[in-house]
């Protein structure tokens, strides 16, 4: 998967995206790839095995 790096985020704006990311459980990391989901329309990334097996299977039962 592609990488992405940030510089000079602002100290309110990394807070805020830590708080977020404590309050869903996840790391800044995976809360930051859930927001650029949400405002892009991309299909969310399976956050486990489980996940991605169920995403595979939808993808194969398809027309």
């Amino acid at each position: 998967m592609p990488s992405l790096t940030l510089r000079d985020v602002p100290e309110s704006l990394h807070r805020w995206l830590k708080q977020q990311a404590d309050a869903h459980h996840r790391s800044v990391n995976k809360e930051v790839i859930s927001l650029l989901e949400g405002v892009s329309g991309a299909a969310p990334t399976p956050k486990n095995a489980d996940e991605r097996r169920a995403a595979i299977d939808v993808a194969a039962a398809a027309p």
